[in-house]
């Protein structure tokens, strides 16, 4: 994972395109540099998500990142506790009923 900015005129032209009536500037900037760059685009907003969808962007959500992290690190139950947790505060994030991984936030945010 890495902070990239727009390098070519098709990703800025692409911004402007989504940037306002799709969706809001940082998830437009963020989805044009995946979808010219053939990245992957990690995000939790619905309309950031289906746009991807829509045009063969491939697409995570913050929840599978954290996931794939525990996952892959072994992270103990407090570990994922305080990732959650903190995703929960700062970003006043909690994943919709329908997420994939709801069940899993749930047995550590408010079990």
């Amino acid at each position: 994972m890495k902070v990239v900015t727009p390098q070519t005129e098709a990703e800025a032209e692409r911004f402007v395109q989504l940037a306002g009536p799709v969706m809001d500037d940082g998830e437009a900037m963020s989805t044009a540099i995946a979808l010219h760059r053939g990245a992957t685009l990690v995000t939790d907003e619905r309309i950031a998500t289906n746009y991807c969808r829509s045009e063969g962007i491939a697409c995570l959500s913050s929840l599978d990142m954290v996931q794939a992290w525990a996952l892959h690190d072994q992270a103990s139950d407090d570990e994922i506790v305080r990732a959650l947790t903190g995703i929960a505060q700062r970003a006043r994030y909690r994943p919709p009923r329908s997420h994939a991984l709801f069940e899993w936030w749930t047995r550590y945010v408010d079990g």
